[in-house]
């Protein structure tokens, strides 16, 4: 088939218009997930707090300037390699996201997990976007911009809704740590408020015979 003759439209394409639908709704569920996760991790397992400079910096920089940069350069790589290609490593970059945030050491892999987001949003998105604009008639961009949108967004609403829940019920995600610093914040909190005699020694109640 040449280009003269494909037919252009949503309805005549249905098929490839729901696919990439689909995909800039996977897109919006990690940016959901990410979004709801990472600012618990912040103050639970990182100790920064709420609103803090170093997190939103890691929002809005790492993510942000690389999402500006992929958006730049997707539709160079797009003409370069296609828009298959594009896509494909745009996810290959979205991979290692959880596993990255659930292994976190330290805020470097967060900010890391960040920017692989963006790439994956970058690429993703807009590829999707640009893709599904080119099997549809001209009159129909503006429909086909308003259901990219929409799929993305309901995208990051639900994995939003679901992974705050799914995260209330193991403790922040990482069950094992938040267990064992609760548990010792607990014994010393316990310990300090025990009083003392003048020699150091812990006041133990007396018992009642």
């Amino acid at each position: 088939m040449t280009a003269s003759d494909f037919t252009r439209g949503i309805r005549e394409n249905a098929g490839q218009v729901a696919h990439q639908l689909i995909q800039v709704m996977l897109v919006g569920f990690a940016i959901g997930m990410t979004r709801t996760v990472v600012p618990a991790l912040a103050e639970r397992e990182f100790g920064l707090e709420r609103g803090s400079f170093l997190l939103l910096a890691s929002f809005v920089v790492a993510f942000g300037a690389v999402k500006a940069v992929m958006n730049f350069v997707a539709g160079r790589w797009s003409e370069r390699i296609g828009r298959k290609r594009v896509l494909f490593w745009g996810w290959v970059a979205a991979l290692p996201i959880p596993v990255m945030i659930w292994h976190a050491p330290d805020w470097n892999w967060i900010v890391a997990a960040t920017v692989l987001l963006g790439v994956n949003q970058g690429l993703c998105w807009s590829m999707t976007r640009t893709a599904k604009l080119d099997i549809t008639k001209a009159e129909e961009r503006g429909l086909t911009m308003g259901l990219n949108e929409f799929s993305g967004y309901v995208g990051v609403a639900i994995a939003g809704i679901l992974t705050a829940y799914a995260a209330e019920a193991l403790v922040g995600g990482r069950p094992t740590r938040i267990f064992r610093r609760t548990g010792g914040r607990f014994q010393r909190d316990t310990l300090r408020q025990r009083p003392t005699d003048p020699a150091g020694r812990v006041n133990r109640p007396a018992r009642i015979p």
